[in-house]
């Protein structure tokens, strides 16, 4: 068998091994080329915006990154980004805020049909993000994390920290790998409890397959160890792209009963790209899940 379609068929084999996890409704992927991909974009296409997976995979070739994204989760609920780098030779500097809303939550006091007010909650996070690019290629990145959460009248903050290596193997040309710690940190109470992060650990493998007709076939697998819950979860997503400014994306998350598959498109004109991405619910009773992109590059 030629070793490039091995190495695909190896990649998309792991997801389905290591699938262990439980189900868990929301997760926190919030480009639309990181939904569409099921949080494996990062292994294969470099931004900012992948901090909060391994915060040394945001380093690419651009000299100025910035994008916004907005995502409808579902019914009454919303999320932003906003974020920008700056690369200086073998430096790159980030700032990512993303911002979460939900709204219509009802409040009772005794079983009944009707509440007696409705109210929301919003989470805000900032997080600086570094890297650096050692000359054997392996890139080291760090993130610190200011966190804020509000439900109703309570409200509760807290920092956290991630750090992860990132680097193209060189052995096998064309394959990334990653490995990140994320989201170690503290917060303060929220009225009497204390709001437990999601700490976890993530290994990923990602292979480019460039072809002499201008297109490229992308795959990732991610493997997620959740420290708190003592669970695995596992992600593939693939990417084909034509010229590199048309793009296909789809997603697999494993295990997961509400949300297990992402699609997306993207178009890259000049310094400007857009993304989208649409996540059907598998529930009559759930809502569909869409997210769009918008970004810009200066080489």
């Amino acid at each position: 068998m030629n070793g490039k379609y091995l190495i695909f068929l190896i990649i998309s084999l792991s997801g389905l091994i290591l699938a262990e996890s439980g189900f868990y409704f929301l997760r926190t992927e919030m480009t639309a080329k990181e939904v569409s991909t099921a949080q494996t974009s990062y292994l294969f296409s470099s931004s900012v915006g992948n901090a909060a997976l391994n915060p040394a995979s945001t380093m690419g070739v651009e000299k100025v990154t910035a994008c916004v994204s907005y995502k409808i989760l579902f019914e009454d609920a919303e999320a932003s980004l906003f974020s920008i780098s700056y690369r200086e030779d073998d430096h790159q500097y980030g700032f990512i805020l993303s911002n979460l809303n939900i709204s219509g939550l009802k409040a009772y006091d005794v079983p009944s049909d009707e509440p007696i007010y409705e109210f929301g909650s919003s989470n805000l996070i900032a997080a600086a993000n570094y890297v650096y690019k050692f000359s054997s290629g392996i890139n080291f990145g760090v993130s610190g994390k200011y966190l804020f959460e509000k439900i109703e009248y309570e409200d509760s903050y807290g920092f956290a920290g991630s750090a992860g290596i990132f680097r193209e193997c060189k052995f096998v040309k064309n394959l990334n790998i990653g490995l990140s710690v994320n989201n170690i940190g503290t917060m303060s109470k929220l009225d009497e409890k204390r709001t437990e992060l999601p700490a976890d650990i993530l290994f990923g493998l990602g292979y480019i397959y460039e072809t002499s007709f201008n297109m490229d076939l992308k795959i990732g697998n991610s493997t997620r160890y959740l420290f708190n819950d003592g669970e695995t979860e596992n992600y593939t997503g693939i990417e084909v792209s034509y010229l590199k400014r048309f793009f296909f994306r789809s997603g697999f998350r494993a295990m997961n009963e509400g949300m297990p598959f992402s699609t997306g498109i993207g178009i890259v004109a000049d310094k400007f790209s857009f993304d989208y991405s649409f996540t059907p619910f598998s529930d009559e009773e759930g809502d569909n899940s869409h997210s769009m992109t918008l970004g810009y590059a200066l080489k």
